[in-house]
């Protein structure tokens, strides 16, 4: 079943995101964060646009998460009324998150990067922001299930275009994508390497 996401799947979600993305999670902390502490960043993106938040459920558990919102901006406005970097200096100090100096300003640097190497290609304003299925629920349908009810939410939002990231080794999204017309329109990075920028009018 697809439903509207709401509070109490946002620990779930953070669980399936860090079994979704490991090589991402390796890449910058120097131990994986708990669910809990990326629960925070969850709970931001639910404050900022709590509609645009889908969950995928079998047999009352949450195995798949969508976030889709229609303006990336309202992220950064909740993240700030939040607190959001304030709560994350918390748990760096208190030492509920692991993460060195170095690793610190390596992940807000590439972020940062990211963020002013993209906002001026091709600026759209809806996002396809953050997509995951549990692995052992993956390859049955669930992501493309996702994807059109979020798209469905959009289009009843009447937004112009959708924008999303996606790397170029991860064939299978990208495929997913093209089935719904996103077109390659460019490209970006950090420091992981290459994003593929995809648009659907």
């Amino acid at each position: 079943m697809i439903r509207r996401g709401i509070k109490r799947d946002l620990l779930s979600a953070s669980k399936i995101f860090l079994a979704a993305f490991p090589e991402s999670i390796e890449h910058y902390f120097d131990r994986p964060p708990s669910a809990k502490t990326v629960e925070l960043v969850f709970r931001t993106m639910l404050k900022a646009e709590p509609e645009a938040f889908f969950v995928a459920e079998c047999q009352e558990q949450v195995v798949g998460y969508i976030f889709a919102p229609t303006n990336l901006s309202r992220l950064w406005i909740a993240a700030v009324g939040e607190f959001f970097t304030f709560r994350w200096v918390y748990l760096l100090l208190t030492g509920h998150l692991k993460l060195s100096c170095k690793s610190l300003w390596g992940l807000l640097n590439n972020k940062l990067s990211f963020i002013f190497a993209a906002k001026d290609q091709f600026p759209v304003k809806a996002r396809i922001l953050s997509i995951a299925i549990s692995p052992e629920f993956q390859g049955k349908g669930l992501g493309k299930q996702l994807l059109a009810t979020a798209l469905e939410y959009l289009d009843r939002k009447q937004v112009g275009a959708v924008r999303l990231e996606v790397r170029p080794v991860n064939v299978a999204a990208i495929s997913l994508y093209q089935s719904f017309g996103f077109q390659r329109v460019g490209s970006t990075y950090d420091a992981q390497g290459e994003w593929l920028i995809m648009v659907r009018q």
